[in-house]
């Protein structure tokens, strides 16, 4: 029998709710806090973004027995971190494990890396509150959907080639440098043009989308919502497609035609296959972007990042300064103990434009190169183990009524989460379910049985 500071903990979880969240019972956030906390009563009108379970002050998660805050617990018990966690970050708990639900794009982003974090902070402490690095590891849950890393040079080179609207806000001058640099200047080339980009002025960004989006519309790509009448920066739209568009007319060379007062103009037609890969994804994705934040440069962002649409299962890995936004679905992320960001598009929050051009990793890479592909642990279990010591997450899957399974002893302090299914452990007299969070001690052996139903979790732990 273990001491009473080895034993596995039951967790109750802080909810954060940003207006990005999805709302009511559709968040996956929201269905996990009610299972997990016996007071929380989800409004079907607000957004339930993130569920926070670790020791960040922003949400500190509680212990359920005593209602003590984990991290207070976690520095009167040291030794449950494990000597490793101890050597190298001290008396904490080096990372904070998430759960996301996306309904709307969040911020065109970047983390900095540990020792810019800590200069942002003494800088612009009102700012940069925290001076932590903040690494970074999404695992889908649902079908998701993000924006990460700079893509291929030749694809932003054939976007800038042929989409008159992106030439504007870049420069003639500075597209024609990009299109025409060789390899050893692509590099300063593409921050150049971000650049020029992510600061054009206002009036620039809100002519030139709507004149592209008004654009596509008139070629028959998207219909807008029938007699509904809205100010020019507000268009929202569906999306249909048309048989007879050829693959330039997201990004050909028609000039753009007076944008409409009303929506009432515009007929749809019927909905077929566009001819164009690339046109099947960009075209609904910036008019959905535009949609969400009228007028935003950062909906022109989707032509120089990598759009990726992970299964359930698949990673992203995010180290510092790689420019990102997470656009739509659920994950399970983990990362350093941290909240620190800098944003320059899609978010009404202060954009720091500067600092982020400044401190990005200007590298091209294509969508695939950007998935992280985890090591199999055992029968059952994946882990995801990125190229920091913060955090590895394990992915665990049970079959339904396996005999016992033992959940591998950690050197590290967990925690556990109970996604999906059923079980039970053996003498902690902890029942299993969806929302179980627990605390695990380093060195903590578990013994899990499945009822009928599979039993899926994910373990976040530092790897060290």
């Amino acid at each position: 029998m273990f001491p009473k500071r080895m034993c596995a903990m039951e967790l109750r979880c802080a909810v954060q709710q940003y207006a990005w969240g999805k709302h009511g019972l559709s968040s996956k956030v929201a269905q996990i806090a009610k299972n997990n906390d016996p007071d929380f009563v989800a409004n079907e009108l607000s957004p339930y973004a993130e569920l926070w379970m670790g020791t960040h002050p922003n949400g500190p998660s509680v212990i359920k027995v005593s209602g003590q805050e984990l991290g207070d617990w976690v520095l009167e018990n040291t030794d449950t971190l494990g000597v490793k966690v101890m050597a190298k970050f001290g008396p904490q708990l080096p990372f904070l494990f998430k759960v996301l639900s996306v309904r709307e794009a969040l911020s065109i982003q970047a983390h900095p890396s540990k020792n810019h974090a800590e200069e942002l902070h003494r800088l612009r402490p009102d700012i940069y509150k925290d001076p932590n690095h903040k690494p970074e590891l999404a695992i889908a849950i649902t079908p998701f959907e993000a924006l990460c890393g700079f893509r291929l040079a030749r694809e932003i080179a054939e976007f800038l080639k042929n989409i008159p609207e992106l030439r504007v806000m870049v420069g003639e001058e500075i597209a024609s440098k990009f299109v025409s640099s060789d390899e050893a200047n692509q590099q300063s080339a593409l921050k150049e043009c971000f650049q020029a980009l992510m600061t054009a002025s206002k009036p620039v960004i809100e002519s030139n989308l709507i004149a592209l989006v008004t654009r596509i519309a008139s070629l028959g790509l998207i219909c807008l919502r029938a007699n509904r009448p809205v100010s020019r920066l507000t268009l929202s739209f569906h999306i249909v497609s048309n048989t007879d568009a050829k693959p330039e007319v997201l990004i050909g060379q028609e000039s753009a035609p007076k944008p409409p007062t009303s929506l009432k103009d515009h007929k749809c037609k019927p909905q077929v296959h566009l001819p164009a890969a690339g046109a099947e994804v960009l075209a609904p994705l910036l008019c959905r972007l535009h949609s969400q934040f009228p007028g935003d440069v950062g909906c022109f962002a989707i032509y120089f990042l990598n759009f990726l649409a992970l299964k359930p299962g698949e990673a992203l890995y995010l180290g510092p300064n790689e420019p990102h936004a997470y656009l739509a679905g659920d994950c399970v992320e983990c990362m350093a103990c941290s909240d620190n960001v800098v944003r320059a598009g899609l978010t009404p929050k202060y954009k720091d434009v500067d600092t982020l051009c400044n401190m990005l990793n200007y590298t091209f890479e294509s969508a695939n190169s950007k998935l992280f592909a985890p090591t199999r642990d055992n029968q059952f279990t994946v882990v995801f183990r990125p190229p920091v010591p913060d955090f590895a997450v394990a992915d665990i899957n049970i079959p339904p009524s396996s005999p016992q399974f033992l959940l591998q002893p950690r050197d590290t302090a967990s925690i556990l989460l109970v996604l999906d299914g059923e079980g039970s452990t053996d003498s902690l007299g902890i029942y299993l379910n969806h929302g179980t969070v627990l605390f695990l001690p380093a060195g903590l052996q578990l013994n899990v049985t499945t009822s009928d139903h599979a039993l899926h979790m994910f373990q976040a732990f530092a790897n060290v």
